[in-house]
């Protein structure tokens, strides 16, 4: 039976393609068993499951099901269905990406049709083919660097698929042209371009091209500095080119995305995407695109040498890109030698041979010139003006600058215009203009902030901040804002420089809190912590393995990797959630905090605050209190890492006596704003300083040390302590008071030494409050699965006496060591992620362990590590400690202070009154068993009203403290007391 089939009438109905893919059993294989006549006569179909694999978005397997029809003489069917089969050949082909194929389809359908005379397909077919040509015109044109005629050849092709209503021809038009808008720098119409073909493209099903116009979206938003959003993007186009095995869209994705990371600053992971990339594109033979990603890698170890000063990072840097530029063609590779000699030439620049890198500069600019590249060109002229400026050559460089700005603001690239600015300013300030360089300096901050404050993730925002140059803009700003106000004092200038001073600090912890908040007040989603759970699961069982010490070192590297594959995955996880999830869109993050409203929310007469800013060109303090405000020069950041390790040297070893460090280190970073005598000193430290326990410094020896004086507590920032300070006072009130966790460790738990102590400092801290009140686990019951099971949101005090694991290079994989649990999944290590994940209601969190307040030191940021964790998941304040500390009279140290809690002192009064007491004793009176104890948070909370019958009490505690302090003389005095250090890791 033979069929009329009309293309323009639509003949199969659209009821037909809701059907799914598996309705029909017949395999494409299949087929070739079937005979020629069963064929023909199957023709319909055929052309019913090529319809439905379409609307499936099966493209490929429909050209498959279609050529092997083909296979067989098709003279037997009439016109009409030839006209069909060609049509849908053409089209199938086109959607595919072969255009001169699909010509040849459509020439043949014209031919068919004009024998049928049919004018309908007959005109259908010309304005196709009409439309493929103009298609192969604009590419054509675009690759010769006509840009705006390309654009009309586009045009002309999308206006004759609108007229005849094929969407799939629009598609790949609209795509192909917002290159040429790309070439333009419009990125306006680029990015309208690509959301229409991707709208389009989701619309018939196709992916292929789906995950083109993702990742040509990505770009759009990374080249205007949205950086989670070009993330996402670029994921979501990365998860299509894997799924359909397309290396090349592979290899594309994963460059962009090593670009994001390499701009925001996380070098390491920028590193694997570009690995990743070099390893499909060697594969592929792709030699323009292998130059390319050795560029990119060469241009990381080059960022990361700026950082950890290692020669090593420089050299490879160097080595690869002289290896990438040997491999470049001396023909048309324009676009590959502008950015590969300008990255030579930033090379050259970083050995301080300016001249040579203004040589390659000026190669790469004649490169980008022909292209017309305006980004490359800026980029360069850029780096041009930054080589004069070091070569003294101060107008000159002015001039290149000022060319690099006008076009960055041209085409809105603002990764280059904050650099060029900085270069600006810096050269005024050099010359004593000052006004004028502090105008640059806030324009580079402005667009810094503005950068910023599209990126979605918090730890990609601190690597973002503290990574290539940024916060030195911030710092070179409080250096000129300095030396104005020496000039001509005046309020506005110290006001600016707090600001800065506040911006450059803990932007991603401020941040943090208020996603906490969202966090803890949200309820959880089922589908979503079972996927977590099983992430969790795998990462303790991985976790146990390690611990445990495989048989191999090839074993232990395979559980690593896997460790860290299960950790990216987690984080993919979260960054997932708040992506999509419109609770967390809405975020609004709080704002940095003014001079103003410091006083109004924090400050009382008897508060000063100190906050800190260490940068290359100069290190400054600033002392605020409620009357004045004193801004004061420091010594060099060098310097102050100097004398801050002879200090700690002193004061961390009790058989090192107590010098006069303390007293230099008082006379430099406190005496300048310490006017008269104040109740309460909050720190806000910045690099070194954050090692620095500022209660062990004083005027005049140890019977001044600050820290008997005044209550003293942290901060990362003024900004994220006032909103510790906005969640403690809407928290509810608590039903419990206190959960204390002693996990004595020892070998069964790996842990390196049994704390002997440990159970019975919780035991003498439970003591002080009512036993309904609180919940003790220790030994055996202080495992990480009973832990699991207790509702930490009751509980106003938390206390944890053990072992802490600190990791430097991976601290969410900091914990605290549980006790041993040989039947438990879980590993026994209460880790820094897992903690994020509680939901805290408590005012305190002290860790009784070693080195809790340690981690890894972020530019910027401050220590990232345990502390940071319980602050993020509820706690008002975390009480930790900055050294490996002594067993017995740590114990000593924290009954004191939650006697002095109970009492009704606040918390950091409290702590100062037990380091009091520790001075005032015979055998802990040196530094070493006091203080390394700090608090960071909001200190100054009461948790309990002051009370008349606790001196009995308090008399009562002092018999306790001094028996065990004779009983430690029995055993022989200081040198012989049992020191059980907590693990250090």
């Amino acid at each position: 039976m033979s069929c009329e089939f009309k293309i323009n009438n639509g003949i199969f109905k659209k009821c037909l393609f809701c059907i799914v893919l598996p309705i029909f059993s017949i395999s494409i294989s299949a087929l070739s068993y079937i005979s020629e006549k069963e064929k023909r006569e199957s023709f319909s179909e055929i052309l019913y499951k090529v319809e439905v694999l379409q609307q499936n978005g099966l493209y490929e397997e429909a050209e498959h099901l279609l050529r092997e029809f083909e296979k067989f003489e098709i003279n037997g069917l009439s016109l009409p269905e030839k006209i069909t089969l060609y049509f849908q050949k053409g089209y199938v082909v086109w959607i595919l990406g072969n255009p001169s194929k699909a010509l040849e389809y459509f020439k043949k359908m014209r031919t068919s049709a004009i024998l049928a005379v049919d004018f309908e397909n007959r005109d259908l077919s010309e304005k196709i083919m009409k439309i493929i040509n103009l298609y192969s015109s604009g590419k054509e044109l675009r690759s010769k660097g006509f840009y705006l005629e390309s654009i009309t050849m586009f045009q002309k092709a999308i206006e004759i698929s609108r007229s005849i209503q094929r969407i799939e021809f629009e598609m790949k038009c609209l795509r192909q042209m917002s290159i040429n808008y790309l070439e333009n720098s419009n990125l306006v119409d680029y990015l309208r371009c690509n959301e229409l073909s991707l709208k389009i493209a989701r619309e018939i099903h196709y992916i292929k091209d789906e995950g083109y116009c993702l990742n040509n979206i990505g770009l759009y938003y990374f080249k205007t500095g949205n950086y989670s959003k070009a993330m996402n993007y670029y994921e979501d186009s990365l998860k299509i080119a894997k799924r359909l095995h397309n290396l090349k869209a592979e290899s594309e994705s994963s460059t962009n995305i090593g670009i994001v990371y390499k701009t925001i600053g996380d070098y390491d992971k920028s590193l694997s995407y570009y690995f990743k990339a070099l390893e499909i594109d060697k594969f592929l033979g792709e030699f323009e695109y292998v130059s390319i990603d050795l560029s990119n890698i060469g241009t990381v170890y080059r960022k990361k040498w700026l950082e950890t000063n290692s020669r090593k990072d420089l050299y490879e840097a160097f080595s690869i890109l002289k290896e990438c530029y040997s491999i470049i063609s001396l023909g048309n590779k324009d676009s590959v030698k502008a950015r590969v000699v300008g990255n030579l030439g930033t090379i050259s620049f970083d050995l301080k041979e300016y001249s040579k890198a203004v040589e390659y500069y000026q190669k790469g600019i004649e490169s980008a010139k022909r292209l017309n590249d305006k980004e490359a060109i800026s980029l360069l002229t850029k780096n041009i003006g930054s080589s004069l400026f070091r070569m003294g050559k101060d107008e000159d460089a002015l001039i290149y600058l000022q060319k690099a700005i006008d076009l960055a603001v041209e085409i809105n690239a603002g990764y280059i215009l904050w650099e060029a600015l900085l270069e600006t300013a810096d050269i005024q300030k050099k010359k004593g203009s000052f006004e004028g360089a502090l105008k640059n300096y806030q324009e580079a901050i402005d667009t810094i902030e503005k950068s910023r404050s599209t990126i979605e993730n918090e730890d990609l925002k601190t690597s973002f901040l503290r990574s290539n140059r940024r916060l030195e803009v911030y710092h070179n700003a409080i250096d000129l804002l300095y030396r104005l106000n020496k000039i001509k004092p005046a309020a506005h200038h110290l006001e600016i420089a707090f600001q800065y001073m506040e911006r450059a600090k803990a932007r991603g912890f401020l941040d943090s809190l208020e996603i906490g908040r969202v966090s803890v007040a949200q309820k959880s989603n089922p589908e979503v912590e079972a996927q977590a759970g099983k992430i969790q699961s795998r990462l303790a069982r991985l976790s146990r393995e390690l611990l445990y010490e495989p048989e191999s070192s090839e074993r232990r590297a395979v559980i690593e990797k896997e460790i860290q594959i299960q950790e990216d995955e987690y984080e993919e996880l979260r960054r997932n959630i708040r992506s999509h999830d419109p609770i967390y869109s809405g975020l609004r993050f709080p704002e940095i905090m003014t001079l103003r409203d410091l006083r109004k929310k924090i400050m009382d007469a008897e508060t000063v605050v100190f906050t800190y800013a260490l940068g290359k060109e100069g290190a400054f303090g600033l002392a605020i209190s409620r009357e004045k405000e004193t801004f004061f020069r420091l010594p060099s950041t060098e310097v102050l890492r100097d004398l801050v390790a002879g200090h700690l040297k002193t004061i961390s070893d009790r058989e090192h006596p107590v010098t006069g460090s303390g007293n230099n280190l008082y006379q430099t970073l406190l005496a300048p704003g310490l006017d008269r005598p104040y109740r309460r000193i909050i720190i806000v430290p910045d690099d070194v300083l954050h090692y620095l326990p500022f209660e062990t410094l004083g005027p005049s020896g140890v019977s001044s040390w600050i820290g008997i004086e005044a209550d003293v507590s942290y901060s990362p920032s003024l900004s994220s302590l006032a909103e510790l300070i906005k969640r403690a006072d809407r928290r509810k009130s608590s039903v419990m008071d206190l959960l204390a966790v002693a996990a004595p460790g020892g070998e069964e738990s790996g842990a390196r030494a049994r704390l002997t102590f440990s159970e019975k400092e919780v035991d003498d801290i439970s003591h002080l409050y009512p036993p309904e009140k609180c919940l003790v686990l220790k030994g055996k019951n202080a495992t990480e699965k009973v832990l699991k099971t207790v509702r930490f949101e009751d509980y106003r005090m938390i206390h944890f006496a053990a072992h802490g694991l600190i990791d430097e290079q991976k601290p969410v994989r900091s914990a605290i060591v549980l006790s041993a649990d040989p039947d438990s999944d879980e590993d026994g290590y209460f880790q820094a992620r897992e903690i994020y994940n509680l939901r805290l209601n408590a005012e305190i969190v002290a860790l009784s362990a070693c080195r809790s307040a340690a981690g890894r030191l972020i530019r910027g940021e401050g220590i990232e590590g345990l502390n940071r964790s319980f602050l993020f998941a509820g706690s008002s304040a975390v009480l930790m400690s900055l050294w490996p500390v002594d067993d017995e009279a740590t114990g000593h140290l924290m009954r004191r202070f939650y006697l002095h809690l109970r009492e009704g002192d606040s918390v950091a009064a409290a702590l100062r009154r037990a380091k009091m007491e520790m001075i005032g004793s015979a055998d802990f009176s040196h530094p070493y068993y006091w203080g390394g104890f700090v608090v960071s948070g909001s200190a100054d909370r009461r948790l309990y009203r002051k009370t008349r019958w606790w001196p009995l009490a308090a008399i009562g505690s002092a018999v306790l403290l001094a028996a065990g302090l004779w009983f430690a003389k029995v055993r022989g005095g200081t040198r012989r007391l049992r020191s059980v250090g907590r693990r250090i890791s």
